[in-house]
């Protein structure tokens, strides 16, 4: 109960790979292909965490998945020692842009395949923290670590609610699907 109502408590591991820190605010790094298993599995909790505020059937992260050449990427805010927020990013390679208009009606085909790119697979806030800028917050620093920018790394879909609005606020003119 605490977890769902806090976030998951963390403390903080000589392993960690902070990415940004700001006064009781961190952001870290889970790398899947070198992340020892007990990093994982706390992202993976996190991740587990976040899927109780969607309608997706599945995390957005396991710890046991194999790689598949998509390199993860697990971002994950700390605040006051509370996991409270999760981006995962993927390379993926089926990419096509589409302005917001034509999002909405969807032509039912097949993605390009081209050159891999990082794709936002999931950007979660804790209840409790939203409506404070992490989300951008959160995005803005993980693609910049990933050197990416916003034109052109990838969202995958389908969007809850909350992740449409934040990736229209975000690409107000059009966006890319990675998948």
């Amino acid at each position: 109960h605490d977890t769902v109502v806090n976030g998951t408590p963390s403390r903080k591991l000589k392993s960690d790979r902070v990415v940004w820190e700001a006064g009781c605010t961190r952001l870290l790094l889970v790398r899947h292909r070198v992340a020892s298993l007990n990093e994982r599995r706390r992202a993976e909790r996190v991740a587990q965490l976040a899927r109780l505020d969607t309608s997706f059937d599945f995390a957005a992260y396991h710890a046991g998945d194999s790689d598949d050449g998509r390199d993860p990427h697990v971002f994950l805010l700390e605040v006051n020692q509370r996991m409270v927020g999760i981006l995962v990013a993927e390379r993926r390679e089926y990419v096509q842009r589409f302005a917001w208009s034509e999002y909405d009606q969807p032509t039912g085909g097949p993605l390009p395949k081209r050159d891999p790119i990082w794709s936002i697979c999931m950007v979660w806030i804790h209840r409790k923290h939203r409506r404070q800028g992490f989300a951008v917050s959160l995005v803005t620093q993980a693609i910049q670590f990933l050197g990416s920018s916003l034109t052109a790394v990838g969202w995958y879909t389908p969007f809850t609610d909350s992740g449409r609005a934040l990736a229209q606020r975000m690409c107000p003119e059009s966006l890319l699907v990675a998948k």
